[in-house]
């Protein structure tokens, strides 16, 4: 992970906790994937064309020094079928009073989040139960094997068919295959359901999720407010990255600016536009202009949460 971009890569890996940039090899014949159903992916129960604006703002504290960046990154589904997805990712960011729009591109995943074009092996473990919040929650698990380039990735992915945000935990360990030292270990899960969040004059249900990467130079630990009625899932989200000594040397937090369910249709509801607190001309102008105002209610760090995840 590159820290200057750390913002973007949360936002894409929340869900699914590791996110292994590399070229693939080819691959030999793989067996059969088991069928899984499409809104195991945060984007997968949507329909080509929907899309959202996220803002990013990343205070870093490396080298004695102290900077700020916002990232403005608009996600748009632009292909979904049988056993993939495709996001087309623009990215605006500002730092040090410039601006800087980089190009455009398609990120292609299948719906357990895996990159397309590695040798892919999904095995179904069976049923079993998570509990939640003080409910128990009925899950499929999966075990899903990738391998890119030298990268091999494995997870374990609980997911419920019929509870929100479907993914309710997920386990995943990155190995370098030519050296056999591990890059990442990733934990998502769920910790608390049915979180009351406003957005714009909608108040939508949502989830609180908790992710720990560790590396090893250090932690990274997110919070974050998910619901199924937004694409991509994310309404606003809170990390933190700490060295291996424990000092905090980033902290990011992600909002929720607007999205829509299809390319000219915003999402339902009113817009806030005269309390807003932002200038909205700062988008480019083929870029729908922010509309909605997330209050980042329950995402909150505790004592304790803050020395164990150290």
């Amino acid at each position: 992970m590159v820290s200057g971009w750390l913002p973007l890569i949360l936002v894409l890996a929340i869900v699914w906790g590791v996110v292994t940039a590399a070229v693939a090899e080819q691959p030999s014949a793989a067996p059969p994937v088991p069928n899984v159903p499409r809104q195991i992916h945060p984007w997968g129960k949507f329909e080509v064309g929907a899309w959202k604006v996220l803002r990013a703002t990343t205070e870093s504290m490396e080298d004695g020094g102290r900077t700020v960046s916002v990232t403005e990154t608009r996600f748009t589904l632009t292909e979904v079928t049988d056993t993939l997805l495709a996001i087309r990712v623009e990215v605006l960011v500002e730092m040090a009073g410039k601006r800087f729009r980089t190009e455009p591109h398609v990120v292609r995943q299948g719906f357990h989040g895996e990159p397309l074009g590695g040798a892919l092996q999904v095995r179904d473990l069976g049923s079993a139960e998570l509990a939640i919040d003080g409910r128990t929650i009925d899950c499929r698990v999966m075990e899903v094997n990738n391998l890119v380039s030298t990268v091999r990735t494995v997870s374990k992915i609980w997911y419920s068919t019929v509870v929100p945000p479907y993914v309710v935990k997920k386990e995943a360990t990155a190995t370098d295959t030519a050296t056999g030292r591990i890059l990442e270990q990733a934990t998502t899960e769920v910790t608390v359901l049915d979180v009351p969040c406003r957005v714009g004059r909608q108040l939508l249900s949502t989830s609180q999720v908790k992710t720990v990467q560790r590396y090893d130079r250090g932690t990274v630990t997110t919070l974050s407010l998910v619901s199924p009625e937004v694409p991509g899932a994310i309404v606003c989200q809170t990390s933190r990255e700490v060295d291996r000594e424990g000092r905090l040397v980033r902290r990011t937090t992600v909002e929720l600016i607007d999205y829509g369910l299809q390319p000219t249709l915003r999402h339902p509801g009113g817009l806030r536009w005269h309390f807003l607190p932002r200038r909205v001309s700062e988008l480019p102008p083929e870029w729908i202009r922010p509309g909605l105002l997330p209050e980042l209610q329950g995402l909150q760090w505790s004592t304790t949460e803050d020395s164990s995840d150290r």
